[in-house]
């Protein structure tokens, strides 16, 4: 067990009281326990996940799946038992053995396809980090995504190393209340109870950070987590040294008004740079995740001004080299502003310290909205200090290139300098244990390391039918039971009828829909709803029914987004929906795994274009399971016609509401002729050939592409790889190569204008078609360009 002792520190009047720790004693014989269960390796990787669950089950499902608070609480008799266990026993030998293997794995991609840069670390910079379900660090997709981006860097073996904040109470918890209404609920994390650890310096002292905000110090703890072979750096600000109100900037995930949202950032980026210096990393690579660290270039520009001895212009180009962005929404709610006044209040020193005017800083993000305020953009300081930007889907570049064209004056829109990365997901995260098992069998040996790799992917065509589709049941009736669990305990908690709490009948033999995200109103979890009397015609078809399963939780800020949650609440527990529509509060990634794994269609419905990306839908993929959304986000990319079934397509509406009706009726229409009858195409069998044929072209037509292991090599190859270049370049000899570059922009800046080109000669044609060569001659007048 776990106890919790005090001791008295000092003899002052106010005493303080220090906090001791007293955790069980692990047996010599199985001591890497406690090391395995601090490196979330572990929690994609069956045979660890069973040897914890193992140990305990009844406080393994108690803690959340949490390893460490497992080991922190379980009692020494029973790990003194456990050494007597011959399953135990065998199952730890062969968890140690593998997890030693991948430790020291030489055969990564990273080491095969560069190894001459085995050395140049990645700093990945990022607000939320969705990990696992027990780390409460997050609070949807774009965290999730730079989890899977760590895990997938550790398997490749590439150096990555992690920057976030250290929350108190993270994200909420999610009550739905017997009137519908979503209850926000924080809980305050112990560190104790998470595989983090303190980072000491050489002289075994905690190491800390500072930086000046408002001529005030703020102080930071360092923590760290072992990701693989990876780690990732959280910094805490409830620490002694701080004020109680600054004690709160790492409190709460997304919480707060403007200027602790600024604090946060500011600690992010600012702090995230000191971090790094302070433990004697020098990444080759910086990635802005999203626009919150961009405060970053500050730090890291103050610093080469300082060490290279060079000004403001010179240190940005020096910056800039090796810097890369990612933007992930085109909502105005995911890209940070704040007033010139912030800005100006918590930056007046690095103002001076670049010895540049008020109005060139604020130029650095200056954006103009669409009400004519001028803010200072956090997406555009980072699109104008990074040399590469990327938006997360092929179309979500077209739309970014349009919404921030602004940032290049007079560049054609199809010109402007943000490429595009499709997102992935970690496939080892998100498939059920079943179908880990089902591919290890089926595939040969080693597809770990071909996950990209269509011929591996396209041997699930040799798995039988029935086997396929019983591993899918399998996993049908583990949601359909966690679900019961969820609805039994919200609806026991909320006093309704005995009757509502006894008679969950999900069927497994009922095609079941899933949809589960964040409940923004542009996800337009309505929209099935638009008209509730054919959904009812079509949910109580007695030859063939649906089932629907909704999750997710609303920002506690977006009333509109929680009216939408209730009313899906109430219409689930009207007679004629009750146990056919349910919503299952407080989703989360085990909530989300047991969904992506046993509904049999993955329904998404944004409206076009506002979903950057999305990824559920390919997670869902990887476990067979069907998609039909919307043609959004990676979706236009990943459907070919036989592989899912698309709502709408890519035509422009003239209002809202004719695109929520248009598109509302082909959903309707899709289901009703297309996917109904042919889940319900039976013929004596307990399944449809042709749905299980389906799913097995939705695994080998997404997943070897739509997997993370392909988008952090894209991120390699098409950014990293160059920017590692250019560190090496223009870091070696910065003053004189970067001197020489700004000469050589400020002259063409200066003479541009001047450039003139004068039509000489064209073919004497008057007509040509497309592809026809046409010759041309003209006088270009370079100026001093020359």
């Amino acid at each position: 067990m776990r106890y919790e002792m005090w001791d008295f520190v000092g003899r002052s009047e106010s005493m303080n009281l220090e906090k001791i720790i007293v955790v069980p004693k692990i047996p010599d014989s199985i001591n890497m326990l406690r090391n395995i269960a601090y490196n979330i390796w572990w929690s994609s990787n069956n045979k660890a996940v069973d040897l914890f669950k193992y140990i305990d089950k009844e406080i393994w499902e108690g803690t959340n799946h949490n390893p460490v608070k497992l080991l922190n609480i379980v009692s020494e008799e029973r790990l003194i038992k456990l050494c007597e266990d011959a399953i135990f026993i065998n199952l730890y030998n062969d968890v140690v053995s593998e997890f030693g293997s991948y430790i020291k794995n030489n055969d990564a991609w990273q080491e095969r396809s560069h190894g001459e840069y085995r050395n140049d670390v990645i700093a990945y910079f990022c607000a939320e980090y969705g990990l696992h379900e027990s780390i409460p660090i997050y609070s949807g997709g774009l965290g999730v995504l730079a989890g899977d981006h760590l895990k997938s860097a550790s398997d490749l073996g590439i150096p990555v190393v992690g920057i976030g904040l250290l929350y108190q109470k993270g994200y909420f918890i999610q009550n739905i209340s017997k009137y519908g209404d979503q209850k926000n609920i924080f809980i305050t994390n112990d560190f104790d109870d998470l595989p983090v650890r303190p980072v000491y310096n050489q002289n075994g002292e905690e190491v800390m950070i500072n930086i000046t905000m408002e001529d005030t110090r703020i102080w930071a703890k360092v923590w760290e987590m072992e990701i693989g072979i990876n780690k990732l750096y959280l910094l805490d600000s409830n620490i002694d040294e701080n004020t109680d109100e600054n004690k709160g900037i790492t409190d709460a995930l997304y919480g707060g008004d403007y200027n602790q949202r600024i604090k946060q950032e500011m600690l992010l980026g600012i702090g995230g740079v000191k971090l790094l210096e302070v433990i004697n990393i020098t990444p080759s690579v910086w990635h802005i995740n999203e626009g919150h660290s961009a405060f970053l270039v500050f730090e890291r520009i103050a610093q080469v001004m300082k060490n290279d001895n060079i000004d403001f212009y010179e240190a940005l180009e020096l910056v800039r080299s090796n810097e890369i962005f990612t933007t992930h929404t085109p909502v105005s709610a995911g890209n940070d502003m704040f007033s010139f006044n912030i800005i100006e209040r918590y930056f007046k020193n690095y103002i001076n310290t670049f010895r540049i005017s008020r109005t060139r800083f604020l130029e650095l993000g200056e954006c103009n909205t669409n009400n004519g305020d001028r803010l200072f953009s956090m997406t555009v300081l980072a699109l104008r200090t990074s040399i590469y930007s990327n938006a997360v889907s092929a179309l979500h570049g077209e739309v970014s290139r349009e919404l921030w064209k602004k940032v290049w004056h007079d560049v054609p829109t199809d010109e402007v300098p943000i490429d595009h990365v499709t997102n992935g997901v970690h496939i080892f995260t998100w498939l059920a244990p079943n179908m880990k098992s089902l591919y290890a069998q089926s595939f040969e040996r080693e597809y770990r390391k071909s996950i990209d790799n269509d011929d591996i992917w396209n041997r699930i065509n040799d798995v039988s039918n029935d086997v396929l589709w019983q591993k899918h049941i399998e996993n049908k009736r583990n949601l359909i039971n966690l679900a019961k669990d969820r609805l039994q305990i919200q609806r026991k908690r909320e006093y309704l009828n005995d009757d509502l709490e006894r008679n969950i009948s999900l069927d497994e033999n009922v095609l079941t829909i899933g949809f589960a995200r964040r409940f923004a109103t542009y996800k337009r979890a309505g929209l099935i709803f638009r008209d509730v009397e054919r959904l009812k015609k079509i949910i109580n078809n007695q030859e063939r029914p649906i089932q629907i399963i909704f999750a997710g939780k609303a920002h506690p800020a977006d009333i509109p987004g929680q009216d939408i949650i209730k009313d899906i609440y109430e219409l689930s527990m009207k007679p004629e929906f009750a146990n056919k529509i349910i919503f299952i509060e407080n989703y989360d990634m085990n909530l989300a795994k047991h969904m992506v794994a046993g509904v049999d269609v993955w329904l998404n419905t944004p409206r076009r274009p506002y979903e950057a990306s999305g990824t559920s839908g390919q997670k869902a993929a990887a476990n067979g399971v069907i998609n039909f959304s919307v043609l959004d986000g990676w979706w236009c990319e990943g459907y070919n016609g036989n592989n899912g079934w698309a709502i709408g397509d890519y035509r422009k509406f003239d209002s809202l509401e004719e695109q929520d009706s248009e598109e509302s009726k082909m959903l309707y229409t899709i289901l009703e002729n297309e996917i109904i009858p042919m889940y319900y195409e039976k013929n004596d069998k307990p399944y449809s050939d042709r749905w299980v044929e389906t799913m097995k072209k939705s695994i080998t037509t997404i997943t070897p592409y739509f997997n993370m292991h392909r988008q952090v090599k894209e991120y390699y190859e098409k950014f990293y790889a160059n920017c590692i270049k250019n560190k090496n370049k223009l870091y070696r000899d910065s003053v004189q190569v970067i001197k020489q570059m700004c000469e050589w922009k400020e002259k063409v800046h200066a003479n541009w204008g001047k450039v003139s080109i004068y039509t000489k000669q064209i073919a004497n044609q008057s007509k040509a078609e497309y592809g026809d060569e046409v010759k041309l001659q003209a006088d270009v007048r370079m100026e001093n360009l020359t």
